[in-house]
């Protein structure tokens, strides 16, 4: 995630500040973890329900280096 960049589900408009959702790997574009259970389609940017996600977590911040979110560097300092 970019610091200050405002995220939010291309299905419901929800904020996503703070939460754990999903980019698509074709599209990407970011859904909330509401609408990828129900299985809604973003169709007007050209996402469809088929193509891969990659989970976000809240924790996306970097706080030690630039380029890395705060997610993979606690998972990198357990290793």
């Amino acid at each position: 995630l970019l610091p200050g960049v405002a995220y939010a589900c291309a299905v419901c408009a929800l904020d996503l500040s703070g939460q754990t959702f999903v980019r698509t790997a074709v599209s990407n574009v970011e859904l909330c973890v509401d609408c990828l259970a129900a299985g809604m389609e973003a169709r007007q940017v050209g996402h469809s329900r088929t193509e891969g996600y990659r989970v976000i977590t809240g924790a996306s911040e970097p706080i030690i280096a630039q380029g890395w979110g705060a997610d993979e560097e606690l998972r990198l300092l357990d290793a």
